[in-house]
């Protein structure tokens, strides 16, 4: 399960933060902290990315198969 600790641990190992992972996306620096709090596809994209995981691991509440 990734939390808002475990995303932040894995950027950090990985030389990155929130703000570096948004501007890498050509993001406002508050994007992926948005992306915490509150659905932002474009800021789920880019923590997706920094940590080279799908977008559905991370926010897998948001990101549901339709039944």
């Amino acid at each position: 399960m990734w939390d808002k600790a475990k995303i932040k641990i894995e950027l950090i190992k990985r030389g990155s933060n929130f703000t570096k992972a948004a501007l890498d996306e050509d993001l406002s620096s508050g994007a992926c902290r948005t992306a915490l709090v509150k659905p932002f596809p474009a800021g789920e994209r880019a923590l997706a990315k920094a940590l080279n995981v799908p977008v559905e691991e991370l926010f897998p509440e948001r990101y549901r198969e339709a039944k």
